[in-house]
């Protein structure tokens, strides 16, 4: 099955709502935004961020290749463009001030030409958002020591985030920033959901906060080359 085919059939509401379960990563992105911007949200999904964006006086735009969850944002009042972004951001140059992609990167083919797009798009004193799993989580290392596979990894389609085909870290995305015209001005970090064991939750939270390359999820501010 290729790529596309895959994600067009992705249950990308599922997905949404494990981000929107990260505590504080909303309300981080939403500062992080304002307000009076106009506002790319790639993979979009059902547009509930995206809602929440239009929300504060921003102008938002959505791209979703999964046409279910494309309708369902157009519901929510947003506008979507289904298309895939394997073959470029279907908008004219310097269009946002503001492009933001949640957990999207993982599933990029060819990703020298999506952040060459993103920096394309972006307009004069714009920046990207987004968020990426990160490969050197806490999680992930002790993982490796015990001999286990990686906790958000799928070895086949059918596994579990089985359509992620790349892995980052800080060190890579500065450099697949840097290739595309684009720099790292700030990066941010959320530890995983412990549901179960709250204490444990609050003392990771402490500790991604001190070490952000230790986090789960991390979020980066990315701004054009001058």
């Amino acid at each position: 099955m290729r790529q596309e085919e895959h994600l067009t059939r992705t249950d990308v509401i599922s997905q949404e709502e494990e981000l929107l379960r990260i505590p504080g990563r909303q309300e981080r992105l939403l500062a992080e935004i304002g307000t009076h911007r106009k506002v790319l949200d790639i993979g979009c999904g059902s547009g509930r961020l995206s809602r929440a964006i239009l929300e504060r006086l921003n102008e938002v735009w959505g791209l979703e290749l999964n046409a279910e969850a494309a309708a369902h944002a157009r519901d929510r009042g947003v506008r979507v463009v289904e298309a895939d972004l394997e073959k470029g951001l279907p908008f004219l140059e310097s269009s946002f001030d503001v492009v933001h992609a949640g957990h999207v990167l993982e599933n990029v083919y060819d990703t020298s030409l999506f952040f060459s797009e993103v920096r394309r798009v972006l307009r004069p004193g714009g920046f990207f958002l987004f968020s990426v799993p990160n490969l050197n989580s806490l999680e992930n290392r002790l993982r490796i020591l015990r001999g286990q596979y990686l906790a958000s990894a799928g070895a086949c389609l059918e596994d579990a985030h089985g359509g992620r085909i790349r892995w980052f870290n800080l060190e890579k995305l500065r450099e697949l920033c840097r290739l595309g015209g684009l720099r790292i001005t700030q990066c941010d970090a959320f530890a995983p959901v412990v549901s179960s064991h709250p204490w444990v939750e609050q003392g990771l939270r402490y500790l991604v906060r001190r070490a952000p390359s230790l986090g789960s999820t991390l979020l980066i501010r990315a701004e054009p080359e001058i």
